[in-house]
């Protein structure tokens, strides 16, 4: 729920991508290589990622649990295969994968640390019972933590593709066997799930095969119908199934047609979480951690929705505010290797 935030990271050069009007110089330099309604579902599974990972929600509505699951991080993940940019030198290659690897080396022995050191105060997800070196690199290339797997993905799928794009040079059909084989093959040796390299080689096949992403999801109110349809059948909702993509598919479709009648204030604000992603995935697991403390202020409310309306936002601005203080106090230039992480 990615992808990512693939900022410039992983993004294609934009010759394919159509003009877009902005106010002023400020946010079209922001947005020069950036689709607005890419950013904007990258916001809305963003904050279904959080959700998953509130406890209440798999308490009280575990089946919207499942729902949720099957279709936001396949959508993160696909998204990252289109825009996955493996036209670069080698060492232009290995600073974009050092701003996701950095970062994520950095967050993810925190937190297995943290964790281990709060598992007694606060209920924690995949607790730790003792920690050495063993169990840090399990967690770093073996066995991330929730959502930690979706970056350490991420980098083996980029890295897989340089390499045959960029060193086999392959193309085309030979080119997404050889992807797939190599992602599949991969699974038997690192933590990675194959349904979930599946969905990025979707993208990256559709990237190869479009001009322009937003021409494969053609907006449509219609979408909910057979959504609520394949939602209603529990066996649709396994990921990385066809069902499952064809969910992705439908979702995306929805929320394109939902898009043009969002407020512009409200597509600023998504549109500013679907650009910083990246950090919402990294400092997410803290915030919803501490969330938790809040529950029994929303013993009012027996449907849980206050709650997690308010953990979403809470552990949204959370997540941003790191972003802001890794920039002021230049941080940033060592954790994520760039002047400003917040875009």
């Amino acid at each position: 729920m990615i992808v990512a935030d693939f900022r410039n990271i992983t993004m294609i050069p934009n010759k394919d991508i159509p003009k877009r009007v902005h106010r002023n110089s400020k946010s079209q330099a922001i947005n020069r290589n950036r689709i607005d309604e890419v950013d904007y579902f990258k916001a809305i599974f963003i904050s279904f990622m959080i959700l998953f990972h509130l406890p209440i929600i798999n308490l009280f509505y575990p089946y919207f649990h499942d729902v949720i699951y099957s279709f936001h991080m396949p959508g993160f993940l696909l998204i990252s295969g289109y825009f996955a940019n493996t036209d670069k030198s080698i060492s232009s290659f290995a600073i974009s994968i050092g701003k996701l690897f950095i970062p994520y080396l950095i967050i993810v022995t925190t937190h297995t640390c943290l964790n281990y050191a709060l598992s007694g105060v606060i209920p924690m997800q995949q607790a730790i019972g003792e920690i050495n070196l063993s169990v840090f690199l399990n967690r770093i290339f073996l066995h991330p933590a929730n959502p930690y797997w979706y970056i350490n993905t991420l980098i083996i799928c980029l890295m897989i593709e340089y390499l045959i794009v960029k060193f086999v040079k392959l193309k085309g059909l030979n080119a997404y066997i050889a992807l797939g084989i190599s992602l599949y093959a991969i699974t038997y040796v690192s933590g990675m799930e194959w349904h979930n390299a599946m969905c990025f080689l979707v993208g990256h096949i559709l990237k190869g095969n479009t001009r322009h992403f937003l021409s494969i999801f053609q907006p449509s109110f219609f979408a909910s119908i057979p959504l609520i349809i394949m939602f209603s059948i529990p066996d649709n909702l396994h990921v990385g199934s066809l069902s499952s993509l064809t969910i992705t598919y439908l979702v995306i479709c929805f929320l394109q047609k939902i898009y043009k009648y969002i407020p512009l204030k409200g597509k600023c604000a998504l549109h500013y979480i679907g650009r910083n992603t990246l950090l919402i995935v990294l400092f997410s697991p803290f915030f919803t951690a501490i969330s938790k403390v809040l529950i029994p202020a929303f013993s009012f409310d027996t449907t849980g929705f206050c709650y997690a309306i308010v953990a979403i936002i809470f552990t949204i601005l959370g997540c941003l505010l790191c972003g802001m203080i890794c920039d002021l106090t230049h941080l940033s230039k060592y954790i994520f290797l760039t002047s400003k992480i917040i875009k």
